[in-house]
């Protein structure tokens, strides 16, 4: 299974969440649903804060 963070500027998050909660999507398990292999919006923005909590930056 790939999984890469590329950035396709064609698509609009707010609008494709607003879809993945309109047809169930968070519902389901990742694996079955109908947006399987994009992140929304918030639950990248959950796991980049997740992965960086704590994480200091030194200038």
């Amino acid at each position: 299974m790939a999984a890469h963070l590329s950035l396709d500027p064609e698509v609009h998050l707010p609008k494709l969440e607003a879809g993945m909660a309109n047809n169930g999507d968070f519902d389901l398990p990742r694996a079955f649903r109908d947006q399987a292999r994009v992140w929304s919006q918030s639950e990248f923005t959950e796991y980049i804060n997740k992965i960086t909590q704590g994480v200091t930056i030194h200038t």
